[in-house]
């Protein structure tokens, strides 16, 4: 709907704008290079199954209202926000997410991203973990205590370049079906300690970097 628009630069939208019978929402900011904000908190969001790369590449955006979003039914949210680069802080404390089965590189080059609330996921559907935090350089801390791991078989590149991570708990992951962790904490030059004790690599193939 707005993809590529290159001197749009902020967007609300009427509270009769009505989304109730949208179901997918994918690429609907993608490449907006100079967006940097958009409110779309209003938006009835409760048959949206995909929002894949919604606002992939929007590289100024700084500020995104998101907060009563309905995600029940949302499927697909692989680079939801990836090469958001400016990006601070993201409210996601309204997903809920049963039926969730993408997110790869869901905050992939976030690079100023400091924190983020995702203790709200369900993940039961989930197989692969591709790059989800890949290069989020100002993120200090991730708890992924909540993350249900039984289906997931790609870790790789999950934290690579996470330069500024102190703690991450991943201490609940169930391993099992994991066949690639390659790269997974690449570059986490911070990172003093890490809890993997409970790692089951049974199924592991590659562990390389």
């Amino acid at each position: 709907m707005f993809y590529y628009i290159e001197r749009l630069i902020s967007i609300s939208f009427r509270e009769d704008f009505n989304t109730k019978n949208i179901t997918d929402m994918a690429q609907m900011f993608a490449m907006s290079l100079n967006l940097v904000s958009v409110n779309i908190s209003s938006f009835n969001t409760e048959n949206v199954k995909n929002m894949d790369m919604m606002f992939n590449d929007c590289k100024k955006l700084t500020l995104i209202g998101i907060s009563n979003f309905n995600t029940l039914n949302l499927v697909n949210i692989d680079s939801m926000f990836s090469n958001c680069e400016l990006l601070r802080s993201i409210d996601l404390s309204s997903f809920k997410t049963p039926k969730l089965e993408n997110m790869n590189h869901l905050f992939f080059e976030c690079k100023s991203l400091t924190s983020i609330d995702i203790s709200n996921f369900i993940t039961k559907n989930i197989k692969n973990l591709f790059g989800i935090f890949y290069n989020c350089q100002s993120l200090r801390s991730i708890n992924l205590s909540n993350f249900d791991t039984s289906n997931v078989s790609d870790l790789r590149y999950m934290f690579r370049d996470c330069k500024s991570l102190t703690s991450i708990d991943i201490s609940n992951f169930n391993t099992k079906k994991v066949r690639n962790m390659s790269n997974m904490f690449y570059g986490c030059e911070s990172l003093t300690s890490i809890d993997i004790s409970s790692f089951d690599t049974s199924n592991a193939q590659d562990l390389s970097w």
